[in-house]
């Protein structure tokens, strides 16, 4: 503990504010998914923002998304899941107006139906990259 604290005072404001916002929108995420309906928290995620940023500055965007989603995950104590990581890039994204798709996959295996989440904007994928391939889009949210 102490020496996450440590850490968390040598990091600059920039990426504090990062996971403040990723912290927060993380215990929206797990509210939405628990509490509201997948059609209502989806109209949530459409908002159309239209991309008003450069590709760089985008780009730049989506990376300190990625990290900022990995870290808060790792250390919320609520579930935060490929899901709920998703939600939080896609929020992040859509709050700094640059494109980005959400794609809800699944995989069959044996008699199982495995779905997984995740996240890209142009050609960086933000948030589920791991395993992505062996899934089937069924549905994407942009």
């Amino acid at each position: 503990m102490t020496r996450e604290l440590i850490r968390y005072l040598t990091i600059s404001p920039d990426e504090r504010s990062w996971l403040h916002e990723a912290l927060i929108l993380s215990l929206k995420a797990r509210m939405l998914t628990f509490f509201v309906p997948f059609k209502k928290y989806v109209e949530l995620l459409s908002v159309k923002t239209g991309c008003l940023h450069n590709e760089q500055e985008c780009e730049k965007n989506a990376k300190n998304v990625a990290i900022a989603v990995k870290r808060i995950a790792r250390k919320v104590p609520w579930r935060c899941k490929c899901l709920e990581q998703a939600i939080i890039a896609k929020l992040m994204m859509n709050r700094r107006q640059c494109s980005s798709t959400l794609v809800l996959g699944v995989n069959k295996t044996d008699s199982n139906l495995i779905a997984h989440a995740w996240v890209y904007s142009d050609s960086i994928v933000i948030t589920g990259a791991k395993g992505k391939d062996s899934f089937i889009p069924i549905f994407q949210i942009t």
